[in-house]
């Protein structure tokens, strides 16, 4: 063999390399590509303005959500309460808005033409406030119950998830609470120019959350926690103050999407959201954030939620129905996890 062909087979194996490191690193970029041309090959009107609007729509909700969870993975927790803190959320603002459910309880005989007549208990910002707040009170909860009590995340949160949906249906008295003000049907189903409100709102989170964990010393230590507790704590982090925040993170913000999903319907529904957990879990760990805590980050997720959405958009213009969609998304978090496992060797 030549220098020259010694050269030349050097090159094209460094090349080789280069390119598998390259699909390693941006794998997800690469699967986010690949649906975006198989949806533009399944349905020519997909890149036109107002389907891209509706993909991004139906994104943010998800997103939102996404984005606290977030959060608690990368503390090596996990939440399973999001999607019943989602309907809660939106049962709690609805009443915030029918003040007389407060005159019937705890009976709750509230009538149809009762619950259809508006009477705010709240400013609207008041009560969007309180709302989230009652949202973060539930995630500090599931902190406390998990640093101070010590038990598993999964199995708190799940106990959460089943009380707080319990609590929804009760609180609503067990039907959907029709009519809200302009105000909040605003924040669910307004423009801000081209962009849906709940888009706007949450590429505002994400930013605000790309900073939190970029450049403050509470977002070195949600890495640091996820990274080893026990090395987090002899280095002078609070780790049971940070987990308990990232739960409280978790619960606001499904409370903002519950809030934004209730506008958007014109009706807080108590048995929305089930299933939301399973698509937020998903899109964090679709998005590179490892399952066990310590790598990852906001953009990977606004992508991972993106990639769900579009593979629920393809799904649903093959006219796939939506029990064998539910399949599809468990084994995509079958293979993000394992695909996390394969690229996190040493």
């Amino acid at each position: 063999m030549t220098r020259g062909q010694a050269t030349s087979n050097l090159s094209a194996v460094r090349g080789s390399r280069s390119l598998g490191q390259f699909l390693m690193d941006y794998n997800l970029y690469v699967v986010l590509a690949s649906l975006l041309l198989i949806s533009s090959l399944v349905s020519p009107a997909f890149f036109t303005t107002s389907n891209l609007m509706n993909l991004l729509l139906r994104c943010s909700f998800n997103g939102v959500i996404s984005i606290g969870v977030t959060f608690v993975i990368l503390t090596g927790g996990t939440d399973l309460s999001v999607g019943s803190i989602f309907a809660f959320a939106g049962v709690f603002l609805a009443t915030l808005q029918h003040g007389h459910y407060f005159q019937f309880m705890p009976e709750l005989t509230v009538s149809f033409e009762q619950a259809a007549a508006l009477d705010p208990v709240l400013p609207l910002l008041p009560a969007i406030l309180l709302t989230v707040a009652v949202g973060g009170v539930i995630g500090l909860l599931n902190g406390i119950l998990i640093t101070k009590f010590r038990m598993p995340p999964f199995a708190a949160t799940l106990g959460t998830m089943v009380a707080v949906r319990g609590l929804a249906f009760t609180y609503a008295g067990g039907f959907p609470i029709p009519e809200l003000t302009e105000g909040v049907k605003w924040l669910g189903a307004g423009e801000i120019g081209l962009l849906p409100v709940p888009v706007v709102v949450w590429v505002l989170l994400v930013f605000l959350t790309w900073l939190i964990l970029r450049s403050t010393v509470f977002g070195k230590s949600i890495y640091a926690v996820g990274g080893g507790e026990r090395a987090a704590h002899f280095s002078g982090v609070d780790t049971d103050r940070v987990r308990i925040a990232a739960y409280v993170i978790s619960g606001m913000t499904a409370a903002l999407a519950g809030v934004m999903m209730a506008g958007r319907m014109n009706a807080a529904e108590p048995r929305e959201g089930s299933g939301y957990e399973l698509d937020a879990i998903a899109s964090v760990a679709i998005g590179g954030t490892l399952m066990s805590g310590g790598k990852g980050g906001i953009i990977g997720t606004v992508a991972g939620a993106i990639v769900l959405g579009l593979i629920a958009n393809i799904l649903n213009l093959t006219n796939v129905p939506p029990y064998p969609q539910q399949i599809t998304k468990g084994i995509i978090i079958l293979g993000a996890v394992f695909a996390q496992r394969f690229m996190s060797r040493d």
